[in-house]
Order: C-alpha cells, then sequence, then structure tokens
C-alpha cells in the first residue's frame, strides 16, 4: 500500500499522441505508465500518476503544458490515491478494504465515483486505487480553467 497523486486530464486533440508520453516523462516524476485512451476521433483521456512529494501542479500550469502539445484541455482532476497491488480481485478488495467500483473502466468516472461516495476502488491495469480525496478539479469555460473544487 503507497499514498500517490493522480491525474486525470480529459480534453481533444487533432494531433498525433505519440510525443504526449515522453513530455510527461520528462516533465513530471512520474509513478507508472502514462495512460492514454482515445474516447472518440478528438476526444482524449490522459492519466498519470506521482509521488506524493512531487510538487502539484496548478490548473492554468496543466492547461499550458498540454497546450503545447496539441491538447485542449476540457476538465483535470488531481486525486490523493492509496494504491494497492493486485494479486485477484477478491484478495485485494478484502485485504485492501476497497468495495464496488472496480467495474468502472472510465478513470475519471471511478475517481469521482470513489471520492464522493468514500466506499469505491478502481483499478487501473494491475493495481486497485482508493481515492481518498480529490485535490482538485477543474473545468475548462469560456476558455479558462476554473477551479471548481478544493485549491492547493
Amino acid at each position: 500500500m503507497e499514498e500517490n497523486i493522480r491525474y486525470i486530464i480529459e480534453g481533444y486533440s487533432t494531433n498525433s499522441l505519440e510525443n504526449v508520453k515522453s513530455s510527461l516523462k520528462n516533465s513530471f516524476k512520474l509513478d507508472a505508465d502514462v495512460i492514454i485512451k482515445k474516447r472518440s476521433k478528438y476526444k482524449v483521456s490522459i492519466s498519470f500518476r506521482t509521488s506524493p512529494e512531487e510538487k502539484i501542479r496548478d490548473c492554468s500550469d496543466l492547461d499550458e503544458f498540454f497546450s503545447r502539445l496539441g491538447i485542449m484541455i476540457t476538465r483535470i482532476i488531481i486525486a490523493r490515491v492509496v494504491t494497492y497491488a493486485l494479486e485477484s480481485t477478491l484478495d485485494s478488495a478484502a485485504t485492501g478494504g476497497v468495495t464496488g467500483g472496480a467495474a468502472f473502466k472510465r478513470l475519471d468516472v471511478g475517481s469521482l465515483i470513489a471520492a464522493l461516495s468514500g466506499l469505491a476502488g478502481y483499478t487501473v491495469g494491475n493495481i486497485v486505487e482508493k481515492t481518498e480525496e480529490i485535490i482538485l478539479f477543474c473545468e475548462k469555460r469560456n476558455g479558462k480553467c476554473i477551479k471548481i473544487g478544493k485549491t492547493i
């Protein structure tokens, strides 16, 4: 069991996403692989995890960083998560106290449900994460990133 910071970025891109992983690895101290999912022809979801010692970026910093990569951000979720190794779904749910939301494949939905309900975890690759708190939640409205959740 370890604590990490999970970033979930949703947005639109017309560019190739090949350079996103390398740019993130050069700019952040990552704890795990970057997960990039194309939701439709243009809509993308990017998720990555850093250590809790890493400086938490502000919405405007993230918006500027991703705009240089050709991604227009629509939503940012930054959450403090507890990560459990996945031996088997039932074992990790019993030993880690994680229930429910392991069936969710969308990271943003799993993260919000886990944080707001206080009872769910979700799977990311071969690990189970339980959201302890949402640190920051932003949406882009009228060209500006607006903090909706907690501030740093």
